[in-house]
């Protein structure tokens, strides 16, 4: 096979393509030489700056810090100079707070805020690669022909400073150029700079707090310790003083308790509470004051007593007082006088009373309500029932302490204690009299019952009383039912009755006839016309020779029947055997 033969034409154009190619791999082969010349120094640099890190977060003051970054600055970028620049807001200018390279600085300078804008310096993380004529504001007044600056902001944006590093018009032919290439690792810097020194700047902030906190907590410390001591020494007397004063307290417990036991049953609860809070209340003296007094007695007590044991006697009254002082103290009423079975009780003194009539009036109706738990225990102990009367009047008194230096009584004067004994003197058992100062004092709350005009004794005007029965209101109390149903008698017992007129007997021999009868009231035609009110002493021995020396009592309550001499009469004591003998003929009458 014959061989062609290249021309020279051809051999040439051939040869020029190869030359061609070979220029094109040389190029390329300069470019990744210089790409990875590129690659190695951002790689030094990031070591670089990760070398300044792990110094800078160790700085113990803003000085050390801003010293590590500036020659940091240098050893990363190989610069002539570098320096760390603060921005004062107020006065608009750059201070230096560290550099190197420069043989000589100021401590600050003016800053162009319209210059930096128009730079696009202060849009956020940027940095600017700047070629300066001597002249050039403001960085001629450093010398530099070229710079590199980048912005640092705080965490919420505000511009803080710059970070600057450059090359001097007078030894520029030593250094390279600062080249675009530099841009992104210098503003790494920047970034990192600006996080370490907000953590510096937290640093700071934190120790000079705990360093003051410390100092305040010294001085406390030692103001507490001087004021413990000063407050031991004044527990101490304290305590000192409050054992004296417990020990007095004590003392004066002791004897108050000695003397409330002591006086106490003599002394009603709120007379001597007074005397204890203020000793002066023993003086003699009384005052006026609007009271509502109240007297209570047993109906046919003395007779009852003639016929019981000393001793008999005394446990049945104190069972009875028993019952009636913790009513009385319920209702606020201070007990001024016990005499035998009679009691007298006062309601607005020592202390007022708002409403006292209506005190006075629902302890009444409670202290007859009571008899019913007096008389359960009095059948249980063998001791007949009793039966209670209570009178009421509201008037001016003078109370205070009455006597002398050697016995002194809290005690209550006036015709108003009079008048409540002669109201009381009207009643029967069970039955409650008021007076027309009561009535009008209490207001129209009372339920009435009944009234009627009396004279007492020694009195020229008549007294209007009236039975209270109830009241309502915040009490909402009432007397409770008694069984008074009376019984047609199917034989009419003869009786013989004596009037009696106060402790004295006056007319006596009279005779009458017992009509009809229940377990309190009877119904009795009498001899001649008698008073109501009057209270009678009776006796059935014509009828049965063994009751001829059993006495029984009633007083005169109301008129029966229309020829003028028949009577309703409440039994006021009544023997056992006379009451046995009533019973018996009671179960063969006929009711209405």
């Amino acid at each position: 096979m014959s061989e062609e033969k290249l021309t020279y034409n051809e051999l040439k154009a051939g040869y020029e393509v190869l030359q061609k190619q070979a220029t094109r791999s040389l190029i390329i082969k300069q470019e990744l030489i210089h790409a990875k010349d590129s690659l190695d120094r951002d790689l030094n640099r990031f070591r670089t700056i990760q070398t300044y890190c792990k110094k800078a977060i160790h700085a113990g003051s803003f000085e050390e810090f801003a010293e590590i970054t500036v020659e940091s600055i240098i050893e990363t970028f190989e610069l002539e100079c570098s320096a760390l620049l603060t921005y004062d807001k107020t006065k608009n200018s750059l201070k230096v707070e560290a550099a190197f390279g420069f043989e000589e600085l100021a401590a600050g300078y003016p800053l162009d805020i319209d210059w930096l804008g128009a730079k696009g310096f202060l849009k956020g993380d940027s940095a600017f690669i700047e070629k300066i004529a001597p002249d050039t504001h403001p960085w001629g007044y450093l010398g530099l022909c070229q710079v590199i600056l980048c912005p640092y902001d705080d965490s919420k944006d505000d511009l803080q400073g710059f970070l600057l590093g450059g090359r001097t018009e007078r030894n520029q032919a030593y250094y390279n150029e600062i080249t675009q290439e530099m841009i992104p690792s210098f503003m790494v810097f920047t970034q990192e700079m600006s996080i370490l020194l907000q953590n510096l700047r937290s640093k700071e902030y934190l120790e000079k707090t705990v360093q003051e906190r410390t100092k305040e907590l010294k001085t406390t410390n030692v103001e507490l310790k001087k004021t413990n001591e000063d407050l031991q020494q004044e527990i101490t007397m304290r305590t000192q003083t409050e054992e004296k004063l417990r020990l007095a307290e004590q003392e004066a417990t002791e004897l108050s308790e000695f003397l409330k036991k002591m006086f106490g049953r003599y002394l009603s609860t709120e007379v001597m509470d007074s005397l204890l809070e203020n000793p002066s209340a023993l003086e003699l003296g009384g005052e006026r004051r609007n009271v509502t007094i109240m007297m209570s007695d047993l109906r046919g007590f003395t007779s009852l007593s003639e016929r019981l044991e000393p001793e008999q006697v005394v446990k049945m009254l104190n069972g009875y007082l028993e019952v009636m002082v913790d009513v009385i103290h319920q209702y606020n009423g201070t007990i001024n006088e016990i005499i035998g079975d009679s009691l007298l009780v006062i309601f607005g003194a020592p202390q007022e009373i708002q409403d006292r009539a209506q005190h006075a009036i629902a302890c009444a109706l409670s202290m007859e309500n009571a008899m019913a738990k007096v008389n359960k225990e009095n059948r249980k102990a063998g001791l007949p029932e009793l039966e209670m009367g209570i009178g009421l009047h509201d008037t001016e008194v003078i109370v205070g302490n009455i006597g002398s230096s050697k016995r002194i009584k809290y005690s209550v004067v006036g015709r108003g204690v009079n008048m409540a004994s002669r109201i009381e003197s009207y009643t029967v058992g069970g039955q409650i009299l008021i007076s027309e100062s009561v009535r009008k004092e209490a207001g129209e709350v009372l339920r009435i019952d009944a009234q009627r005009e009396v004279l007492p004794k020694g009195s020229e005007t008549p007294l209007r009383i009236y039975e209270v029965g109830g009241i309502a209101g915040r009490y909402n109390l009432a007397l409770e039912d008694k069984d008074l149903a009376l019984v047609t008698l199917r034989q009419k017992l003869l009786l013989r009755y004596t009037i009696l007129e106060g402790k004295h007997v006056g007319k006596k021999g009279l005779e009458g006839l017992l009509v009809r009868l229940s377990k309190k009231c009877a119904e009795i035609a009498f001899e001649e016309p008698v008073e109501l009110l009057t209270n009678l002493k009776m006796n059935l021995g014509d009828v049965y020779e063994e009751l001829a020396v059993k006495d029984f009592y009633a007083k005169v309550i109301e008129r029966s029947g229309k020829d003028g001499h028949s009577y309703l009469v409440r039994f006021t004591s009544v023997p056992p055997e006379v009451v046995s003998y009533l019973q018996a003929h009671q179960q063969y009458g006929t009711k209405p």
